[in-house]
């Protein structure tokens, strides 16, 4: 449902106040209850929950084990309750309000600011802030950003038998922490029980923390997203335990790891990440399109580097092959001949010739390129890319100094130093003299080799994660660290507003919105080959705007699978990155570079004018990362409904070589060309008919695809 923003703070001044949050079509209100500050429930339609001044309908928090809208331990002591309002502020946004709500706490001097911000979608914006009012620092640890109840369902069995119960809620989430398995999206039954959804902490880096929350039968769902790189949890709680087939559920988001999280001096404040949360009647299309709307308004909010907003075509090379001139030269001619805009020397720049890919993780550091490698400077690849009218692009994995590195022997006592006593390679950004050794090697690369794009990675093993270490302060060190490294970001996209900011972590581990929210754009995987890397790009664009996901086609062993149809249309459905197609020395095929610049001047000219404020539509959303099978169907469409892209991708284990889709991205009332790019035949057809009656694809073959293209007229 379009309409005009809006957006309301709504204080109802009780004998205790009621905060009515409203944005678009959303409504969350909470406030004390059982002597707790606790969530009062959502509303997808519009409507207070007191609209009924003499009978609002307010959950109740004795019935919801997770009532709390937040929680933390100080010193050891756990503050759900005594919390006792003092004041709140409301202040105009240039998208819609904020609201900060100060609470004190009877039984210890700290001050909490329950913090949400609107923009007129139906995803809000929470953190919260905990000033410490006593004259000594205290330990804080169990911080839950945001929980309480989320939906109540009175009389279930009018719904469904008994022996349904389970299938009252359903829980989405990516069901795998593991590398290579980005984005596999499942819907799961909700038990009666608390059920964790985690990463980071106790297990492996490679789960995007995000949940959703179906009501089956009433046709409600929640979407959440916490934005920290860090270990987190999400808690999600189903009640049915009584004999009213009354069903309560309720979440908590909350920080991860080893206590103490942070010790706060006295006079000083905590500031917690942002949990991302959302509610509307209707499905997961309309959900997660109204996430990306949510991200694009108020996180997404540096402006676009050099004026493009809907992503460059970028081209890269690595350590897992040459990386002299001369390649670098015929990288830079096949990025100009398939149209490509950029191209990026990866790690192993500053690496003797013939170890680029043996030693580029133990040279990281000092950042100085190879004399061997590139006899002519940085300036003789610098000005031949640019020759070919393409942007400079330039690794570096700034947390990190190798063995090999004369920052490692100069600064043993800057490294991260695991339990058992044993040495990391990760600097440890709680120290300011890091922070500041990491942002002026920064500084150092954006200067002197006057690049116009910039690659971060962070290749971590598990034990670090799962070891968490304590920093000089006694405290878990994770969050400090990314608090410093946040800031250091933040100056830098300031001080290079014209850099394009890439942001890598050995793939996709940390494609959170915290670390996101500084770069223009997120490595989500290192796994490029079909079909799981298909299934990648379809689970990982309902997290992120399609714009913000980089998907490969060609290096990294994408080349093995697949026709190349299949290989460069999924990336359409991302942000296209692009490697070399032939070795040194071979020629061109000119078959092959003709197809892929054909469909990088489909995304250009078709998608990209309309992808920042574009509809993505996930027609097959369930799609296993581990063993892909089936079609998967994408679809991208302008918010206008006046152009769109089809993706049909023929996976494995798919017996039907014909797929109906039933287009979701028109307009009934239009008329469009209807391009199929594999005959290249249009027809002209209404949007009507199209949805109504849906396009008929067949895919003669496994691991092979269709696009269709529409444009009205």
């Amino acid at each position: 449902m379009q309409g005009k923003q809006f957006t309301e703070v709504f204080v109802n001044k009780g004998e205790s106040p009621i905060f009515s949050y409203r944005s678009g079509m959303t409504v969350y209100e909470e406030g004390f209850s059982d002597g707790v500050f606790a969530s009062l429930g959502w509303n997808g339609a519009g409507f207070t929950l007191n609209v009924l001044e003499g009978s609002p309908t307010y959950l109740s928090a004795k019935n919801h084990p997770q009532a709390p809208v937040f929680c933390f331990d100080l010193d050891g002591t756990t503050l759900r309750r005594g919390w006792s309002y003092v004041s709140h502020k409301i202040e105009q946004t240039k998208n819609g309000h904020v609201c900060k709500v100060k609470l004190e706490n009877s039984r210890v001097p700290v001050c909490a600011y329950v913090c949400t911000e609107l923009d007129g979608t139906a995803v809000f914006s929470r953190w919260i802030e905990i000033e410490n009012t006593s004259d000594a620092p205290v330990k804080l640890g169990n911080i839950t950003i945001m929980g309480g109840g989320l939906d109540f369902i009175d009389g279930w069995n009018q719904y469904l038998d008994e022996e349904d119960e389970y299938k009252l809620y359903s829980l989405g989430y990516f069901e795998y922490t593991n590398w290579g398995h980005e984005g596999c999206f499942r819907w799961h039954d909700l038990v009666t029980t608390r059920t964790t959804i985690e990463s980071r902490y106790d297990f492996n880096r490679q789960r995007h923390p995000m949940f959703m929350l179906r009501n089956n039968v009433q046709g409600r769902i929640w979407f959440g997203q916490l934005g920290y790189s860090g270990g987190y949890a999400f808690d999600v709680n189903l009640n049915t335990g009584n004999s009213k087939y009354e069903a309560y559920a309720s979440f908590a988001a909350r920080i991860d790891g080893e206590n103490p999280t942070y010790v706060l001096d006295a006079g000083k404040t905590f500031v917690s990440p942002v949990m991302h949360m959302g509610m509307m009647n209707g499905d997961l299309d309309d959900i997660v399109n109204e996430m990306h709307d949510h991200t694009r308004k108020s996180v997404f909010t540096y402006p676009a580097a050099r004026g493009i907003d809907g992503g460059l075509i970028e081209g890269g090379m690595g350590a897992e092959r040459s990386m002299t001139v001369e390649a670098v030269k015929h990288f830079a001619d096949t990025m100009a001949a398939v149209g490509a805009e950029t191209l990026i020397i990866d790690a192993g720049w500053y690496c003797p010739p013939g170890f680029e890919g043996k030693e580029w993780y133990k040279r990281v550091g000092d950042w100085d390129y190879n004399r061997d490698l590139y006899p002519g400077g940085i300036e003789e690849i610098r000005d031949y890319i640019h020759s070919k009218g393409l942007l400079f692009g330039m690794w570096a994995e700034v947390e990190r100094i190798g063995e090999l590195s004369q920052a490692y022997a100069d600064h043993p006592d800057w490294l991260i130093v695991r339990r058992d006593g044993t040495k990391t390679s990760i600097l440890d950004l709680t120290k300011p003299e890091v922070v500041e050794f990491v942002e002026s090697s920064l500084c150092r690369i954006f200067d002197e080799y006057k690049i116009d794009l910039y690659r971060i990675d962070y290749n971590i093993s598990k034990d670090f994660i799962n070891t968490h270490y304590i920093n000089e302060l006694g405290e878990d060190g994770m969050f400090r660290y990314y608090e410093n490294l946040y800031g250091i970001f933040d100056r830098m996209r300031k001080k290079y507003p014209d850099v394009v900011f890439e942001n890598c972590s050995a793939g996709g581990s940390r494609t959170d919105l915290g670390l996101e929210k500084y770069f223009t754009h997120a490595w989500v995987s290192d796994h490029q080959k079909a079909p799981r890397s298909v299934a990648i790009t379809n689970g990982m664009t309902m997290v992120l705007p399609p714009e913000h996901v980089d998907r490969l086609a060609s290096g990294m062993n994408s080349h093995l699978y697949g026709t190349l149809d299949l290989i460069i249309r999924h990336t359409l459905f991302g942000r296209p990155t692009t490697n070399s197609y032939n070795c040194m020395g071979s020629q061109m095929n000119p078959n092959q570079i003709e197809f892929v610049r054909h469909s990088y001047d489909i995304y250009k000219n078709v998608i990209r004018p309309f992808a920042p404020t574009g509809r993505i539509y996930h027609h097959t959303p369930e799609t296993d990362a581990r063993k892909p099978r089936g079609t998967v169907v994408l679809e991208r469409s302008a918010l206008d409904k006046s152009a769109g892209v089809i993706g049909v991708f023929r996976l494995v284990g798919d017996n039907d070589d014909v797929t109906v889709v039933y287009p979701r991205g028109l307009d009934i009332g239009a008329t469009y060309d209807v391009t199929f790019d594999n005959s290249g035949a249009t027809v002209r057809m209404s949007g009507y008919a199209m949805v109504n009656d849906g396009l008929r694809v067949r895919i003669g073959q496994n691991l092979s695809s269709e696009l269709i293209i529409y444009k009205a007229v």
